[in-house]
């Protein structure tokens, strides 16, 4: 709502809809320009919007079972969850272009700079994930990501045929090791 109203785009639902209608260099724009700080309050939300925090709450923080999303002690940092998304957009539709030509090298850094956004602007990621993904980029991926987060997520390595020994090795040693030992 407050990249809408920057952009004086009516009808809008979707982060998505206003990605498509002003374009990628407008959009990408706009995030800088519309989320000026790291967060905000649910009064610094509504004044942005021009409404009073009831209607805030009845139309932004209210889920569809009717429950009121609570204001977070950091408050609301939907800046960096706004970029989040418009730059995946943007790296999803590279990413399909890389893949049409055969650029893995080019795919795998759209890979780890998705997880890279994963965890510093949507911050899904988990130590142990991280732990993974580091191992994986050490040992000679072409790229890696987390991926689900739903039991503690996973994640995804692009690797060149010639590495995929070395990097399982480096995961059996560095991340798995001591568990196996404990079987």
């Amino acid at each position: 709502a407050m990249l809408a109203r920057h952009l004086d785009l009516n009808n809008i639902e979707r982060l998505g809809d206003i990605y498509f209608r002003a374009g990628r260099e407008r959009m990408l724009a706009a995030l800088d320009e519309t989320f000026t700080r790291p967060s905000y309050t649910r009064a610094e939300l509504a004044e942005s919007l021009g409404t009073g925090l009831d209607e805030l709450d009845r139309l932004y923080l209210t889920t569809k079972g009717g429950e009121l999303i609570p204001e977070p002690p950091e408050g609301f940092r939907i800046g960096q969850r706004a970029r989040h998304v418009v730059t995946e957009t943007v790296r999803v539709e590279e990413s399909s272009l890389v893949v049409s030509l055969g650029d893995g090298p080019r795919f795998g850094q759209l890979m780890t700079q998705s997880h890279a956004s994963c965890r510093d602007d949507y911050e899904i990621s988990h130590p142990a994930l991280e732990d993974l993904v580091t191992i994986g980029l050490e040992s000679g991926r072409a790229g890696s990501r987390l991926t689900g987060a739903g039991f503690g997520g996973c994640t995804v390595h692009l690797t060149p045929d010639e590495r995929v020994e070395f990097v399982l090795e480096a995961f059996r040693k560095r991340y798995y090791g001591d568990a196996i030992n404990k079987i």
